[in-house]
Formats: structure tokens, C-alpha cells, sequence
């Protein structure tokens, strides 16, 4: 499921808190990422 695209990445939710960001070809981004919501 994609939550969220740009012309550089999109952005995946893996789990509840969990989510990673996918680089497009040709965009400007360089590196896949991945994020932790840790809460408070």
C-alpha cells in the first residue's frame, strides 16, 4: 500500500509505525530510507 508519492520517492507504510521510503529512478533522491515512529 502506498501512503504518500512525490516525483523523488514514495512512501510505503510497512506496519503500524513503520514505514519506507522508495526512491524513484530519475528523481532526485539517491538512497532508499526507512522510518520508526516511536510515539511520544
Amino acid at each position: 500500500m502506498m501512503d504518500f508519492q512525490s516525483i523523488h520517492f514514495e512512501l510505503h507504510r510497512v506496519k503500524d509505525g513503520i514505514f519506507a521510503a522508495i526512491v524513484k529512478e530519475g528523481g532526485g533522491a539517491v538512497g532508499n530510507a526507512g522510518f520508526v515512529d516511536l510515539g511520544d
